[in-house]
């Protein structure tokens, strides 16, 4: 019980650090505060009481999954119009990636429906 969370503190640790940076470029605030907003939306949201923990799971394995997908079609918006696929090579084009959203969709579907 002890290393599961310790895995999780050091995940959602590394996650709100990256947070922070992103917030951090993209603002121009101080590092504090954008630590402070990466961190504090999700802590209001675990502690309140809202869900249970896999009910919470469920909902971030969702927007990871659209995050995912909107990153395939601006990869793919971006490998059209460079003619060319230079971070993936050959595992960059199309049909590779209608397979990574199909694959996605089904680990979504996975993980949302109930198991009894």
């Amino acid at each position: 019980g002890l290393f599961t969370l310790l895995a999780l503190v050091t995940t959602f640790w590394s996650s709100t650090l990256n947070l922070r940076d992103i917030i951090s470029e993209q603002t121009g605030l101080n590092l504090k505060l954008c630590w402070l907003l990466a961190t504090l939306p999700s802590l209001l949201i675990g502690l309140s009481g809202l869900g249970d923990f896999l009910s919470l799971t469920r909902i971030v394995s969702l927007v990871a999954v659209f995050s995912g997908l909107l990153l395939i079609l601006a990869y793919d918006k971006s490998r059209k119009e460079a003619q060319a696929s230079p971070i993936c090579g050959r595992l960059g084009t199309r049909p590779f990636l209608i397979i990574i959203v199909i694959v996605q969709v089904l680990c979504t579907v996975g993980s949302v429906v109930t198991v009894k």
